[in-house]
Parts: C-alpha cells; structure tokens; sequence
C-alpha cells in the first residue's frame, strides 16, 4: 500500500541519500545545496519544474551553443 504522506520533496531527499551527492563517496557529484534548491521549486509549481529542469541542466541544454530539443523536454 502506498504511503500517503510521501511527497515530491521526499523523492527529491532520497534521490540525493541515494546518489550520495557530495559524499566522500562521490566526490566529483554535485553539492547538496543544488538539491536544496528543488524542492522548493517543486512546491511552489511542479508543473513548471518539470518543464524547467529538463529544459536547462538535466540534459544540459543550458550550456553555450547546445540546441535544446523540444521532443527531449516534452517526452521527460
């Protein structure tokens, strides 16, 4: 049974637990402070986070001279 108090911000948390961002264990992934970020992103408007993070850092598309794909963004 599913437990009804998960949330998207709890996915967020475990996500970062599991890929030990920013751990001795991973040392080249990302600061934790990056994480911290999106879960307030995802209360304020999931929607538009999940137009936004596909849109710019997930697949890199905000990197000089990358051409975004429409076909990525919507499909993720």
């Amino acid at each position: 049974m599913a437990n009804d108090s998960f949330t998207t911000a709890d996915a967020v948390e475990i996500f970062y637990k599991d890929w030990r961002v920013g751990q001795p264990a991973n040392p080249g992934g990302l600061p934790k402070q990056v994480f911290d970020g999106l879960q307030p992103q995802l209360a304020a408007n999931r929607a538009q986070f999940y137009r936004d993070l596909p849109e710019g850092p997930f697949y890199g598309f905000n990197r000089p001279g990358v051409k975004a794909s429409e076909a990525i963004i919507r499909n993720w």
